[in-house]
């Protein structure tokens, strides 16, 4: 054979391997790009889940934490007060209530709430919001005695310098204030830098770079699992013990009133003289001791702990829960035998706090910074121009004919259809809204424009010679589609929005058919079975546009 053809045959055969060996690359190199992306969608998944149970947390501590301030400031100052004036006074065990004797407070014990009280208030009124947010945080997370004992006589300094680096990850919120003297910086989500599939790199270098993303977004999606755990642990005994505090603050506000009731009485009778047990008769002994035993109770409940010091849920609050509320019943009984009894006092009554317990909103450190707060504002206004520039064009092209839509020309009922939605979609699409009125609004207005569309749509497919086929297809299509888009609903803030869009539009080939069977085999008029159906689609997409995630 001669070399020539012999070449030309090599040539044509290394030819053949180079192309094999470009296409095995443009498959390694997509195989890395999806290796990349999963990484991706599985990191974000893993946050958007922790920073709802980051929230769902946030709101319990917070609630907890005002629970105990406005105790702290309300009943439990007007004991601490009274009790000054008859600490000396010895209350014998004849009075009968050895059932919560245990409870009762000691001398020590009031020094430690007085300084507490003073100090959080303090704490509270001197920093800024976010700083008084993260001091109820830290109130709430750690009890009273390792807040009177560590940081918190300095929390306004500290946390107005912003002294919150251990909270990364959740910085803005009332929790990251909080972790700066809390162990609250274990809900903190681990900070991944993705970077993308470079087309000049090798492609076997793309494949491992990408693995290696996708173990360390792995890892990543553990420890915020742990995280989101904790937070669902964290919100679980925040409710339990605000529950037991406020159950015990009730009957203890009644005690302390008639306490205080009691000792102003005496106070007027001797003029200045120092209060001795026989100024007291029994009864009112005994209300001294039930009020003692239930400020030691309602001290105890304030220095439970949510979080010990490594980061778990403490394991002595569980104990000091169970012995509380097991006692409930007998603190329950002391206190109605107290009011029943005829003390010739008048209850000296605390007006309560301005301040609710349930105000997370106000309470919360604004998490919209100034940069969110532009991107909002440009979302709206491109919004607003997308909508306005776009949608005349895109009605002449839909519109069929110049029919009428009730007491609208169709072109300006999908106008103002198609305005509603492009508008809507573009805000979500750009802005960064969670729970707020533009976002109800964006529902409102793409459920109202998705339901003026489907008159539209009625008259255009029943002019197909199979608009039955057509209407399962488009049924099934936008099923599958909206089931799978919602599958990875979380990995994307805006997802949720058009998800419900494609559901919304999946409503259209269900409801035409109705009109179908109903104007053209049942015989009803046309323009009845057009209006009634439409109604129907307008509900269906403002109910499925209005669905909470």
């Amino acid at each position: 054979m001669p070399i020539p053809i012999i070449l030309a045959g090599l040539g044509v055969a290394a030819g053949a391997l180079g192309a094999g060996g470009h296409l095995s690359a443009k498959e390694t190199n997509e195989r890395a790009q999806k290796i990349s992306q999963d990484a991706q969608n599985l990191y974000n998944r893993a946050k958007y889940s922790l920073e709802q149970q980051q929230n769902k947390a946030e709101k319990a501590l917070l609630q907890l934490g005002y629970a105990k301030k406005n105790t702290l400031d309300t009943s439990m100052r007007q004991f601490v007060n009274s009790y000054d004036k008859i600490k000396h006074i010895q209350v014998t065990e004849s009075i009968g209530i050895n059932e919560i004797s245990n409870f009762t407070i000691e001398p020590q014990d009031v020094i430690e709430i007085r300084q507490m009280t003073d100090i959080y208030s303090a704490s509270i009124a001197s920093g800024a919001t976010g700083a008084a947010a993260g001091a109820v945080v830290a109130l709430a997370a750690s009890g009273s005695l390792s807040v009177v004992t560590g940081s918190l006589a300095t929390a306004g300094s500290v946390l107005a310098a912003g002294e919150v680096g251990a909270a990364a990850g959740i910085a803005g919120s009332a929790l990251s204030f909080g972790a700066a003297m809390t162990p609250l910086a274990a809900v903190a989500a681990p900070v991944i830098l993705f970077t993308g599939i470079s087309a000049s790199i090798k492609a076997d270098e793309n494949l491992e770079k990408a693995r290696a993303m996708y173990a360390e977004a792995e890892a990543a999606s553990e420890k915020m699992k742990v995280s989101e755990n904790l937070c669902g642990a964290i919100t679980e005994k925040s409710e339990m013990f605000y529950g037991l505090l406020e159950n015990l603050n009730e009957m203890f506000s009644e005690c302390s009133a008639l306490m205080a009731g009691v000792v102003k009485k005496k106070e007027r009778r001797v003029f200045r003289k120092e209060l001795t047990s026989e100024d007291f008769t029994e009864e009112e002994i005994r209300l001294m001791a039930v009020t003692r035993a239930l400020a030691g109770a309602m001290k105890s409940v304030i220095d439970m702990p949510v979080l010990s010091e490594e980061g778990t849920i403490a394991k002595e609050s569980e104990n000091v829960y169970s012995q509380t509320m097991e006692k409930l019943p007998d603190f329950s009984r002391e206190v109605r035998k107290v009011k029943q009894t005829n003390y010739a006092a008048k209850p000296i009554r605390i007006k309560s706090l301005k301040e609710k317990p349930m105000d997370i909103s106000n309470a919360n450190v604004s998490r919209v910074t100034v940069l969110s707060g532009a991107r909002n504002v440009l979302a709206v206004v491109c919004g607003f121009i997308f909508a306005t520039v776009f949608t005349g064009d895109i009605a002449q092209h839909i519109t069929e004919g110049s029919s009428r839509f009730l007491f609208l020309q169709s072109i300006t009922a999908n106008k103002i259809a198609l305005w509603s939605i492009i508008c809507a979609s573009i805000i979500m699409l750009v802005g960064n809204f969670q729970k707020s009125k533009i976002k109800i609004a964006c529902n409102i207005g793409t459920g109202t424009g998705i339901g003026i569309l489907y008159v539209q749509y009625c008259r255009t497919v029943e002019w197909m010679e199979h608009y039955i086929i057509f209407s399962v297809i488009v049924f099934f299509v936008l099923g599958a589609l909206g089931s799978f888009l919602d599958v990875k609903k979380n990995a994307w803030k805006p997802m949720p929005y058009f998800v419900h869009m494609l559901i919304s539009f999946a409503f259209w080939p269900v409801l035409f058919l109705g009109y179908a069977f109903c104007s053209k085999l049942l015989g009803f008029s046309e323009g009845f079975c057009l209006v009634v159906t439409a109604l129907f689609s307008l509900m269906v997409s403002l109910g499925v546009m209005c669905i909470d995630d």
